[in-house]
């Protein structure tokens, strides 16, 4: 936390106030690679319990999946926990079919990274 001497003068205010923006960009900065970094632990964990491999090989599916779909590692991972979700609510609800294609294409797409390994 900065604090502005007197008296005041404008450069040295517009430093003050530079340094402040520059410290609200790297916080913002550190939150989002944080909740990234979470939502990437989530996905490893989902496809851990779903392929029963372990943390490496989910890691190394995760990695090879991202690279040759040429998608952002957090993208991957959240889409991974949206067929999660999807798998979840669906389970036991095949009554309803939509419910049971969307388990169909969720398990699916779960199975893609089994075939990487």
């Amino acid at each position: 936390m900065g604090y502005l001497v007197k008296p005041l003068d404008a450069e040295g205010f517009l430093r003050q106030v530079r340094v402040a923006l520059e410290r609200g960009r790297e916080q913002r900065n550190l939150r989002r690679a944080l909740q990234n970094n979470q939502e990437i632990n989530q996905a490893l964990g989902v496809l851990m319990g779903f392929l029963h491999i372990s943390e490496q090989q989910a890691f190394e599916a995760f990695v090879a999946h991202a690279s040759l779909g040429n998608v952002k590692a957090v993208a991957l991972a959240r889409d991974i926990l949206a067929a999660c979700r999807i798998f979840s609510n669906s389970v036991g609800n095949c009554a309803d079919a939509r419910a049971c294609k969307n388990t169909r294409e969720t398990r699916a797409f779960l199975n893609q990274f089994r075939c990487r390994r």
